[in-house]
C-alpha cells in the first residue's frame, strides 16, 4: 500500500449534529440586549423634560463660566433669562425644535477648546430670547429638503 492514499491531508472531519442557525446563549443574550434598549427608550420619552432641563442647566453653566472678558452683568442677566426661559418653554412643551438645533450648533463656539466673542454671546441672547417667544404659524413654516413641493 502506497503510504501517500492512505493519508488525505483535507479529509473533512464529521461535524457531528450540529445545528444551523444561533445558539441559544446568543439568543438570550441578544434578546436581553434588546428588551434593555427598549426599557431605555422607554425611560427616555418618559423624562424626556428632565432630561433637557438637565442638560440645558448644563450648558448654561458653561456659557456663564466662558462668557468672554468685558461681558455686561446686564448680558449675563439676560443669557440666564434667556436659558430660565428655554428650560421654562421645554417644561410646557412650547419649545420650537428649529431654535434647539440652531442653539446648538451655537453652542460649539462656547466649547472649551473655543474663545466665544461677543458678538456671539449676542447672537446667543438673540436665539435664546426667539426661544421663548412663539413659534410661527403652522402655515407659515416650510418644510426643508427633497420632500419639499411648492404649492401651485
Amino acid at each position: 500500500m502506497d503510504p501517500l492514499e492512505s493519508k488525505q491531508p483535507f479529509q473533512p472531519e464529521s461535524a457531528g449534529s450540529a445545528r444551523p442557525g444561533c445558539a441559544r446563549a446568543a439568543l438570550f443574550g441578544c434578546g436581553g440586549l434588546f428588551v434593555i434598549c427598549v426599557l431605555l427608550l422607554v425611560l427616555l420619552a418618559i423624562n424626556r423634560r428632565e432630561i433637557t432641563t438637565f442638560a440645558y442647566g448644563k450648558m448654561e453653566e458653561n456659557v456663564m463660566a466662558r462668557l468672554p472678558p468685558g461681558t455686561s452683568d446686564k448680558d449675563a442677566a439676560r443669557v440666564r433669562a434667556g436659558f430660565a426661559g428655554l428650560v421654562e418653554a421645554v417644561q410646557d412643551d412650547s419649545f420650537d425644535p428649529v431654535v434647539a438645533i440652531e442653539l446648538n450648533s451655537l453652542m460649539m463656539r462656547f466649547a472649551p477648546e473655543n474663545t466665544p466673542t461677543k458678538e456671539d454671546v449676542e447672537r446667543l441672547i438673540e436665539v435664546l430670547e426667539a426661544s421663548v417667544s412663539e413659534p410661527p404659524a403652522e402655515s407659515s413654516l416650510r418644510p426643508v429638503g427633497p420632500a419639499f413641493v411648492p404649492a401651485v
